[in-house]
């Protein structure tokens, strides 16, 4: 198979499979805990994206801030720990911005740095009449990462020439969350939240704690 990398899928695929590639990773197979965590996690997004109301017609926006994000050098697993970290803190609200000493928050300080960077190049274009939101932000993070980094694994598997046919059977378009979301202005309370090194027993006194 000739070698992949995340420009040859993007120009094999498309533009509108552009989407679709990790700019900056390897094919890394989830492990068991990761597999875990995004059958958590979808629920949480499900909820989240019911709670935003739309305030303007944000489909030029959404294009850009993905558009943003499949460039950005940031794991896709750890947009999912911020996503999840911020819900479990009162809320998805962006308070885990504010709780970045916080013990279970360890390591997510470079990639609040790396989405800003996003941010910032989103908020400079005017799109919306107000500038993106950390809530947003983190909410499509963890979409467009964990989805670009299954249709890369998935076009690594496939056979020679066959990745985009591959790509249109299984990994198909999901629906983003309306924008709007409004962010919070200070930490939120202390969560159950453990450490990244807890054990399973922590982890499943936490989502016990959740309801």
């Amino acid at each position: 198979m000739t070698s992949l990398t995340p420009v040859s899928v993007c120009q094999s695929v498309g533009r509108t499979r552009a989407a679709r590639c990790v700019a900056h990773a390897a094919p890394v197979l989830p492990s068991r805990r990761a597999a875990l965590a995004g059958a958590v996690i979808m629920p949480v997004l499900l909820h989240a994206e019911a709670a935003l109301a739309v305030r303007f017609d944000d489909g030029p926006l959404k294009r850009l801030l993905v558009d943003q994000l499949i460039s950005c050098p940031v794991d896709y697993r750890a947009c999912m720990r911020l996503l999840f970290n911020d819900v479990v803190s009162g809320g998805h609200n962006g308070s885990v911005c504010f709780e970045l000493a916080r013990l279970h928050n360890a390591g997510l300080a470079p990639v609040v740095a790396s989405l800003a960077s996003v941010k910032a190049a989103v908020d400079a274009q005017n799109l919306a009449a107000a500038p993106l939101s950390w809530t947003d932000l983190i909410s499509f993070a963890a979409r467009t990462r964990a989805k670009a980094a299954f249709d890369q694994i998935l076009y690594s598997r496939a056979a020679p020439g066959k990745g985009e046919a591959l790509l249109r059977a299984y990994a198909n378009d999901f629906a983003l969350p309306p924008l709007g979301g409004v962010d919070a202005t200070e930490a939120g309370p202390e969560s159950p939240v453990p450490a990244l090194e807890a054990g399973a027993a922590a982890w499943r006194a936490c989502f016990m704690s959740l309801g």
